[in-house]
């Protein structure tokens, strides 16, 4: 059973905090997220994540068009930055286009017969906003000087579950739990 982009739609918007929009490519879901650290090419401190099924409704693909552009001298750093840190994280790898260096993150995954619940599209959003965040500096060091640094970083946060994730792992929670006080049962879950 694949699922369709309208199917996708509902279970966004069961995400707490999620707003989704019409994606910047044809069939796709878009989500813009406030950062700390990251700045997209322009310098904004967004990033846009697009949501986007392939195969009939049969793969999921959660990406961040134009993330990073890797051009220049220091190509090669930044390449092998990004390929560090899929190597150190979970969930998300990259994706590098030669023709106009795009290097976007991603997370993805086969539905096949299945279908995709609020929380995993919660815990793969959350976490590639999370690491481009989080990361970034490591990576935008590496683009524009060619040096791979990773004390760069914040340290990480030892209370488990990122505070995002969490929240909305809450607010999922409450929803079903109140989804079943009204007799709504878990059959209308997407």
């Amino acid at each position: 059973m694949a699922i369709t982009i309208e199917d996708l739609g509902r279970t966004i918007e069961k995400v707490p905090g999620f707003k989704p929009r019409p994606g910047p490519f044809p069939g796709t879901t878009g989500l813009m997220f406030s950062t700390e650290h990251y700045k997209d090419p322009d310098g904004n401190k967004n990033l846009l994540v697009v949501i986007a099924l392939e195969e009939n409704g049969e793969y999921i693909k959660i990406f961040a068009p134009m993330a990073m552009r890797a051009k220049g001298r220091h190509t090669d750093d930044l390449l092998k930055a990004c390929a560090m840190v899929q190597y150190k994280t979970k969930l998300i790898q990259f994706e590098y286009d030669e023709g106009d260096g795009e290097v976007r993150p991603m997370v993805e995954w086969p539905i096949e017969d299945g279908t995709v619940t609020a929380k995993q599209i919660a815990r793969a959003v959350d976490g590639l906003v999370t690491l481009m965040d989080r990361f970034y500096p490591v990576l935008a060091q590496a683009a524009a000087k060619g040096k791979i640094n990773f004390d760069l970083l914040a340290p990480a946060k030892q209370t488990g579950l990122d505070p995002h994730v969490r929240d909305l792992l809450e607010a999922l929670a409450a929803q079903r739990k109140d989804d079943k006080d009204k007799g709504r049962g878990e059959d209308h879950m997407v």
